[in-house]
């Protein structure tokens, strides 16, 4: 193990085989996209510094890194997130990725998601998807094969989604913390269900 887990290999070798298997799992129109070399090593690049950008934005330790490469690539090579992250390559209109579906094939690979020191799963594929974005919309090789703007318009639905959940969560987080330092009033549940007095003359 190299003192750089996240290196220049590990990524390559990633990117590489993620490139081939999202292209295998894609329809006959983007396989021919995809066909040749130039645009394949394109993506292949492309796929590289998403990962490396979405991977980037974790504070790790030195074992947790080590561990994270076995299990990246293990889940990215899973079916059911092939399928699913195909979409990237190939984005469909009001199309998202499902990241119930993709959290719960990292459940089934023997892993938990909030058992990984400060790596959130939710947080790296929406970082991934952001930063494939970013490169795709800049590679000119890659225009003619990926539909930029409904790539665009996934990412902008994965956004919207992931700051909702967020701002749920903080919210809730908040209504814990106030409870737990009993600065916020419980209303007793008797005086939520009163039933109001009948008329005078009934």
């Amino acid at each position: 193990m190299t003192d750089e887990p996240f290196s220049t290999l590990f990524l390559g070798a990633l990117a590489s085989k993620l490139a081939d298997k999202l292209v295998s799992a894609s329809s006959s129109k983007v396989k021919k996209a995809f066909l040749g070399d130039e645009r394949r090593q394109a993506l292949t690049g492309v796929l590289g510094k998403a990962l490396d950008a979405a991977l980037g934005g974790f504070t790790l330790e030195q074992d947790e890194k080590d561990h994270l490469q076995t299990i990246l690539g293990e889940f990215l090579g899973r079916e059911k997130v092939i399928k699913e992250l195909s979409q990237v390559i190939a984005p469909r209109p009001q199309a998202r990725l499902n990241l119930e579906i993709l959290e719960g094939e990292f459940r089934e690979a023997g892993y938990e998601p909030d058992t990984l020191g400060h790596f959130e799963l939710r947080d790296f594929i929406s970082r991934f998807a952001q930063n494939f974005y970013d490169e795709a919309a800049k590679n000119e090789i890659l225009k003619g094969g990926i539909e930029i703007g409904l790539l665009r318009g996934m990412v902008d639905q994965m956004q919207a989604q992931s700051g909702f959940s967020q701002r749920t969560a903080d919210a809730l987080e908040r209504i814990e913390n106030r409870l737990t330092h009993g600065t916020l009033p419980l209303t007793p549940l008797s005086s939520l269900h009163q039933i109001p007095a009948p008329p005078v003359n009934f």
